[in-house]
């Protein structure tokens, strides 16, 4: 499983410092997964990107990757 945030904010034309001003999320955590993949958000980071991006879901941020499980 990878986080596809740095993607999903790239797609939107976000920058990691947009993304976390668009969420209630704190600045380290946004940081952290923007910049490793291999980082899996918890389920309240989850819910805090389904709030700032009420179109989106977990597809959205994640993907599933039996190279890296």
């Amino acid at each position: 499983m990878l986080n596809r945030l740095k993607e999903f904010a790239d797609a939107k034309g976000l920058t990691a410092y947009a993304l976390w001003k668009s969420t209630s999320l704190s600045e380290p955590t946004v940081y952290r997964l923007y910049k490793d993949p291999s980082l899996i958000p918890s389920g309240k980071v989850l819910e805090g990107l389904a709030t700032a991006f009420p179109d989106t879901t977990p597809n959205d941020w994640l993907k599933f990757d039996r190279d890296a499980a």
